[in-house]
């Protein structure tokens, strides 16, 4: 038989016949003993414990919802109403700070005037002491530099003459014995184009702007001259003296892809492009073969389109283009036994004016790099001197004194 444990083990007594085993009985309705009440009083007093618990449960339960659980639900709102963080100072100073909340500190309409006023004018101070910082600058550096051609020595050379330096004067073409003529800068001021007779043959030259680093651009057996850089400086045109009679051409401008524009019975010559590099202007005798001048024609830059300028006779010997590319300068001889003098006429050919009125004979004009002036040749002196006057032929000054003949002048580009 398995083993029990002790719980399960009910209790043993010792029976009347003194045999033990058997559970002890009392005998139904034993005489003079008293009924047991252990059982009865154990009940009662397990009663008695049972409502003792459940008092002290539902205390409990009513101290922890009654106090702990209510403390716990008021604690974080008390907490929430001393978190400094909810009261924002932060907010409330720069309202009372800017001055367009108060009345007293927001400035008058007439003060704000003042001041805008005051900074407009700072502003234009600054932007014209840049602007003339600028201007200084491009006349340091170019417009203030004129080449020309002259004699003095008994050939012709290239010269510059500097007027911003006492018209400190440089000849540029000192070294050669040649005949060196018609000087044309490049758009950057960096390189002069030339014609000379070194070769034999005159021909196209290019030097730099301070007569070092010479170079033949043409190679040819007929004679070419009247050079002329296009505006982005990669390209030249010239005219070239071919069959007997000139025509224009054009080539790179280190001398290569040479080719022809123009192909007429006539000369044509003297070609100049215009600013935009779209057009190029030249002379042509074909309306007069006889004369010593010619007329302003402008074609395209391919050679198409070409047209004759003005509509009357004008006799022509030299021009040049306007920086704006609006109107050309010209040197003309309307009369034929008159002299020659200066002309302004617009692209399509109206507003003819003339500049100088003088009894000598004006040529060779050209306009300074702001088209505010223009630079000329004048035999008023008795020979061949440069002049300059403003653009709309006032203010005529000398430039140079020299008894020998000096010609061709163009100022320096602006780089």
């Amino acid at each position: 038989m398995a083993k029990r444990s002790q719980d399960e083990m009910p209790t043993m007594m010792v029976g009347p016949s003194g045999n033990a085993g058997q559970p002890a009985r009392s005998a139904p309705g034993g005489p003079g003993k008293p009924p047991n009440r252990t059982p009865l009083i154990l009940g009662v007093v397990g009663c008695l414990v049972v409502v003792l618990l459940l008092a002290c449960g539902s205390a409990a339960a009513y101290y922890y919802f009654a106090v702990v659980r209510q403390t716990a639900l008021v604690v974080p709102t008390v907490a929430t109403v001393h978190i400094p963080t909810i009261v924002a100072p932060t907010i409330v100073a720069p309202t009372v700070q800017l001055p367009t909340q108060t009345a007293t500190t927001r400035p008058k309409a007439s003060a704000v005037a003042s001041q805008a006023a005051a900074t407009q004018a700072a502003t234009a101070e600054a932007t014209q002491a840049a602007s003339s910082t600028v201007t200084a600058t491009k006349s340091a550096t170019g417009s203030h530099i004129i080449a020309f051609e002259s004699n003095r020595t008994g050939t012709y050379d290239i010269y510059v003459l500097d007027t911003a330096q006492s018209n400190a004067l440089t000849n540029l073409t000192k070294d050669s014995p040649h005949t060196d003529i018609d000087p044309a800068w490049s758009p950057d001021g960096k390189r002069i184009a030339f014609s000379s007779n070194r070769s034999g043959v005159t021909q196209i030259y290019a030097m730099d702007a301070d007569g070092s680093n010479v170079r033949e651009l043409t190679q040819g057996t007929d004679p070419a001259n009247f050079a002329d850089w296009s505006p982005d400086g990669k390209q030249i045109a010239y005219a070239v003296t071919a069959g007997g009679k000139l025509q224009i051409y054009v080539m790179n401008a280190d001398g290569s892809n040479p080719h022809q524009l123009t192909s007429t019975p006539s000369d044509d010559y003297l070609p100049k492009w215009s600013p935009d590099g779209q057009r190029m202007s030249f002379l042509s005798k074909r309306d007069n073969p006889k004369s010593d001048a010619g007329e302003i024609y402008v074609m395209n830059a391919d050679g198409t389109g070409t047209h004759r300028l003005l509509a009357s006779i004008m006799n022509v010997y030299r021009f040049n283009w306007s920086p704006d590319g609006f109107q050309l300068v010209f040197t003309a001889k309307p009369d034929p036994k008159g002299v020659r003098q200066i002309f302004t006429v617009s692209l399509q050919g109206t507003g003819l004016r003339q500049l100088t009125k003088t009894s000598a004979n004006e040529a060779a004009p050209a306009y300074s790099p702001d088209g505010r002036q223009i630079i000329f040749v004048s035999d008023r002196t008795g020979n061949n001197n440069l002049f300059n006057m403003q653009a709309d032929g006032s203010g005529q000054t000398q430039m140079s004194n020299d008894p020998s003949n000096n010609n061709v002048p163009e100022w320096r580009p602006v780089p």
